[in-house]
């Protein structure tokens, strides 16, 4: 009877074994559509880009040498009812005067800092990086879509607690992912619809997934991009490596604007109408 009772318990611990490893994502495919779900999951969160680059800016043919800049931008995010808190700082190392910016994205109203360090209300615009591109970051399954669709090219290892997926390529095929970037990254302060003649020479796209959760924890991404500016005239080399952390998931509870900036900003709501 003990001897039954005992490949009984075998038989069962080995069929359960395998059910769970048969179950485990064995493909970057597979892995990549499980984070999406688990993201979808996910209402709060918030996210840290810190972004290295050199980028020199010139007229075409001519010496440069390039500008050293950093910047990090620091994001608290409620997806329903949508809530945003954000930090930016960029820092120039070629004489520009450095940023800093807050914003509060609350009930669809934005309050940012202005270059003065003004607290004002509108729509948005104006801010850098913009509204827009801030949102396509933060709904992160942007990202994680556009790799799903490459992912006959990724490789994939497991590290530890996580699945690390690995992109590199160049040419046109990342051109729309490129562009993305250059919106969050804004080298020279230029935005993606304000360049032509985009080349990706490089790009390597590493991403970090739990493996017990499946939530997208951070990336690092480098790029070697060219582009024109200024109807052709001026040329922009940028090395870039992008880091992004996300944590504190379903942890921001609530995103509260400070009485100071409600009741002292300057609000252009009504000439932006």
């Amino acid at each position: 009877m003990k001897k039954l009772l005992f490949l009984f318990l075998c038989t069962f611990t080995l069929s359960f074994a395998a059910t769970a490893c048969s179950n485990k994502p064995k493909a970057p495919k597979d892995v990549i559509g499980a984070s999406i779900k688990a993201m979808e999951q996910v209402n709060s969160f918030r996210s840290v880009i810190e972004v290295q680059q050199d980028t020199t800016y010139a007229e075409k043919n001519a010496d440069a040498s390039p500008s050293k800049d950093t910047s990090t931008i620091k994001m608290d995010y409620i997806k329903k009812p949508e809530a945003l808190y954000q930090t930016t700082h960029i820092s120039f190392s070629d004489g520009y005067q450095n940023f800093k910016g807050e914003l509060y994205l609350l009930e669809g109203d934005v309050y940012a800092t202005d270059v003065l360090s003004r607290w004002t209300k509108g729509t948005g615009a104006g801010i850098r990086p913009s509204l827009e591109a801030t949102r396509k970051h933060l709904s992160i399954i942007y990202e994680l879509k556009w790799l799903e669709s490459h992912s006959d090219k990724i490789q994939m290892e497991e590290k530890d607690e996580q699945y690390v997926l690995t992109l590199s390529g160049s040419g046109n095929n990342f051109k729309s992912f490129t562009e993305y970037l250059l919106d969050i990254t804004l080298p020279a302060l230029y935005s993606s619809q304000f360049v032509d003649n985009l080349v990706t020479n490089s790009l390597t796209y590493n991403v970090f997934i739990d493996k017990e959760t499946l939530r997208l924890v951070n990336t690092i991404i480098t790029t070697d991009l060219e582009m024109t500016v200024d109807e052709g005239h001026n040329l922009i080399e940028t090395i870039q490596t992008i880091k992004e952390t996300y944590s504190n998931f379903n942890e921001v509870e609530s995103i509260v604007l400070p009485d100071e900036v409600r009741e002292n900003h300057i609000d252009y709501t009504s000439s932006e109408g």
